[in-house]
């Protein structure tokens, strides 16, 4: 999961296409909202989910995306999204 650290409006269907674009992951990437500004990002092969974090940090609109990787059983809304690492 993640966000784009701005507090300006973040047009979802174009960081959406941009980042699948980018990422071009083997068997897709599935990313929906889920609200507060977060994106749930779902990646169907372990290869492509290293290969985007192996990348980071990344940027959408000059804004850096802040990811977690959800552990069993946490509320993707109560996670707090303070830092990436670099």
């Amino acid at each position: 999961m993640g966000r784009v650290l701005t507090d300006n409006v973040v047009h979802f269907p174009l960081t959406r296409n941009t980042l699948t674009d980018l990422w071009h992951p083997l068997r897709g990437v599935a990313i929906s909202e889920i609200g507060e500004k977060r994106h749930l990002f779902r990646f169907y092969y372990e290869i492509d989910l290293k290969r985007v974090s192996e990348g980071m940090p990344w940027m959408f609109n000059r804004h850096l995306i802040i990811f977690h990787k959800l552990e069993q059983r946490e509320d993707p809304l109560q996670v707090p999204l303070v830092y990436s690492i670099f």
